[in-house]
C-alpha cells in the first residue's frame, strides 16, 4: 500500500509539472491570438498552423523528456536512450511492452499513459480554437452575416 501510494504521488507530480509546462504554452498562443488584428490569409495561415503544430509536437517532446528523466533515476538498470523510448512509447499509450518498468515503479508508467492522452485532447482543443479564432476574424471583416 505504501508502495503504491509513493507511485502514485510522484506521478502527481510529474502530471504536475507537465500540465503547468502546457497550460504555459496555451496561454501564451493565446495571447497571440488575442492581439492578431486580422485573420491570416493564404500561405500564412499555413505557416501559421505549422508554427503551432511543430511548437505542440516540441512540447509534448519535452514532457516525455521530464518523466524519461524521472525512469532513468529511479531505474538504475535503463539508460537514457531506454528511459526516453518507454516515456514516448507509454506517453503515446503505443504500450510496445518491449521495456517494462520494475514493479515498484508500473503505476507511475501507466498513469503518464493517462496523461498523455489527456494532454493530446488539450493540444488538439487549443489547435480548434487557433483555428475558430483565425475563421472567426476572417468571417467578420468579409461582412459575411453569422446569423
Amino acid at each position: 500500500m505504501i508502495d503504491m501510494l509513493n507511485q502514485l504521488l510522484w506521478a502527481l507530480l510529474l502530471t504536475a509539472i507537465t500540465v503547468v509546462m502546457h497550460s504555459g504554452y496555451s496561454a501564451i498562443t493565446i495571447k497571440q491570438l488575442a492581439k492578431m488584428e486580422r485573420p491570416r490569409e493564404g500561405r500564412m495561415l499555413h505557416f501559421y498552423l505549422v508554427r503551432v503544430v511543430i511548437e505542440l509536437m516540441l512540447l509534448h517532446s519535452s514532457e516525455t523528456v521530464v518523466w524519461a528523466w524521472f525512469y532513468e533515476w529511479k531505474n538504475a538498470e535503463w539508460d537514457w536512450n531506454t528511459s526516453l523510448y518507454f516515456s514516448v512509447v507509454s506517453y503515446a499509450t503505443l504500450g510496445y511492452g518491449d521495456v517494462l518498468l520494475p514493479p515498484e515503479w508500473r503505476l507511475v508508467g501507466a498513469l503518464q499513459s493517462l496523461v498523455g492522452v489527456l494532454l493530446a485532447g488539450w493540444s488538439v482543443a487549443l489547435l480548434v480554437a487557433v483555428l475558430q479564432s483565425t475563421l472567426r476574424k476572417k468571417v467578420s471583416e468579409s461582412g459575411i452575416p453569422t446569423q
